[in-house]
């Protein structure tokens, strides 16, 4: 039998890290960290991991054709480019709705589902 010796790729802290996303044109793997407020990156190559916190929760991340992340913070959609501006994609939505979870379907549309029940929201570029 074979021994496989595994080792951490990167270290983030996180206080309740989710939703895994492999950007294959970065080489980087990106996931959220709901509670702590922040998306993390870790650069596959260089087993780094950089951070960017939001103050508030960031519930999951899906990345569009162009290459732009769309953030689902606790009320809010945020698109964030390359160049790490980010811009409103779709407004806030009342306080007492809290986005929980979300990916891309087959056709490239994003779903989310908020902690209210089964209301999704699906945007595209």
């Amino acid at each position: 039998m074979e021994t496989i010796t595994a080792r951490p790729a990167g270290i983030a802290r996180c206080e309740l890290g989710e939703g895994p996303l492999w950007c294959p044109d970065e080489g980087v793997l990106r996931f959220v960290d709901i509670d702590g407020g922040a998306l993390h990156g870790l650069s596959w190559a260089a087993r780094e991991v950089s951070s960017r916190t939001f103050g508030r929760p960031v519930c999951c991340v899906v990345q569009s054709d162009g290459g732009s992340l769309l953030i689902a913070l606790d009320n809010q959609i945020v698109q964030m480019g390359a160049n790490g501006v980010e811009t409103v994609a779709i407004g806030a939505f009342p306080e007492e709705v809290r986005f929980n979870d979300g990916k891309c379907d087959p056709a490239g549309r994003g779903t989310n589902e908020n902690t209210n029940g089964l209301l999704r929201q699906y945007f595209e570029e």
